[in-house]
């Protein structure tokens, strides 16, 4: 079987599997934020395609503009019928998923894997997509309509990253016409993500990461691949501050906004350390019966209240230890670690946002379960996910 047709079949098998797994959920109804965000947020009740590009967030802002396009042109067809905004959930979901097989196959035919056997980085590739996809951890993200933003965020994310890659290793083959062109491509679709949820803003920081780990090493921030890509990062900041001027305001009078919460910024952050856990164990285990919409989460008061605070500390410290201490030997574990905590930065750390969603691990999910599957795999091919040659 040659590679496209490889790649043709594992696409239909996942687009097949995703909608599949939701097609009984295209009659559930409005939930809680769906309210504000489209049903009384007039302006993504579009009645002309014109108006469409006219929808803004329920407190008639910026930010968060891809999204609510999108629910404008749901509004335009289907109006209240909630089966058109599921079709579209799902078709994005699916697209996500697509995109995880493509950048985990890039990622696993790279020169410093180049001793992994071809089926094994098929078969990998399509597990890891599959059993992403189908997690019940995703349904949030998906069933629920106004979480859109997340998938749709992470559909822009992921295709950006996925660009970024191919334009690199073009590069890397000598085409650079055709990588500039890839990487050039990335930028745009990392502001669209941007303008769909913040939390995307850390794609440069991975994509730098990527860098160092699987392409060239970067010895130091003066090397001009760490410069392009730190300005990105930054270039995102003030794209988003000044699409989102609240932000910055955010970020320099935090502790405001704790003013009206149960919780103060420590406990947040000390909280954050089992929420990390409660997430990785849904990862890996997402029983329906663990799942929740509206958590009640025990808030952490210090290190032994409750005492598995402490427990988190040690354990989210020392898987952060162990991927800078195996990025040499092991870096696609060292990468998946990393993936996973530093998506989890903008939401999970000092901002003074709710506790807990599990709509929270959908983008960094994706390393948890590839890595799951890498390991899976090497009980029959020892050399996947090892770093052979130098980089």
């Amino acid at each position: 079987m040659n590679t496209a047709l490889k790649h043709i079949i594992s696409i239909a098998i996942i687009i097949i599997l995703i909608c599949a797994a939701y097609s009984n959920s295209l009659d559930a109804d409005w939930h809680f934020d769906d309210t504000p965000n489209i049903l009384t947020n007039y302006s993504v009740h579009a009645r002309s395609l014109g108006e469409i590009w006219s929808a803004r967030n329920m407190n008639g802002s910026f930010p968060r503009y891809c999204g609510f396009v999108s629910f404008a042109f749901n509004w335009y067809f289907h109006e209240k019928d909630v089966t058109g905004y599921h079709v579209t959930n799902i078709l994005i979901h699916a697209a996500v998923t697509v995109l995880v097989y493509c950048s985990v196959y890039l990622t696993l035919t790279l020169p410093c894997f180049s001793n992994v056997k071809t089926r094994t980085v098929w078969l990998a590739s399509l597990f890891s997509a599959c059993i992403w996809g189908l997690s019940p951890v995703h349904t949030q993200a998906v069933t629920y309509i106004v979480q859109r933003l997340t998938s749709l965020a992470a559909l822009f994310f992921m295709l950006s990253f996925f660009l970024f890659i191919k334009g690199r290793r073009y590069m890397l083959a000598g085409s650079m016409r055709k990588g500039i062109v890839f990487v050039s491509a990335a930028v745009p679709v990392y502001m669209m993500a941007v303008l769909t949820k913040e939390n995307t803003i850390m794609l440069p920081f991975l994509a730098l990461l990527y860098e160092h780990l699987f392409l060239r090493r970067i010895r130091s921030f003066s090397d001009r691949r760490a410069a392009g890509l730190v300005l990105l990062l930054a270039v995102g900041y003030i794209f988003l501050v000044c699409v989102r001027p609240g932000a910055l305001k955010m970020l320099t009078n935090i502790s405001k906004g704790y003013e009206k919460r149960e919780f103060t910024l420590i406990e947040r952050v000390l909280t954050q350390f089992r929420v990390m856990v409660r997430y990785l164990t849904l990862i890996a285990f997402p029983h329906p019966s663990r799942l929740n919409l509206d958590y009640n989460f025990p808030i952490s008061k210090n290190m032994l209240t409750p005492v598995t605070t402490l427990f988190s500390v040690l354990f989210v410290s020392g898987s952060l230890i162990f991927a800078f201490l195996a990025r040499n030997r092991y870096p696609l574990a060292a990468f998946c670690i990393l993936w996973f905590y530093i998506n989890n930065i903008v939401e999970s750390t000092i901002l003074p946002l709710e506790i807990i969603f599990e709509h929270r691990t959908y983008l960094p999910s994706v390393s948890i379960v590839f890595l799951l599957i890498v390991l899976l795999f090497r009980c029959a091919d020892k050399d996947l996910g090892v770093r052979r040659l130098p980089v």
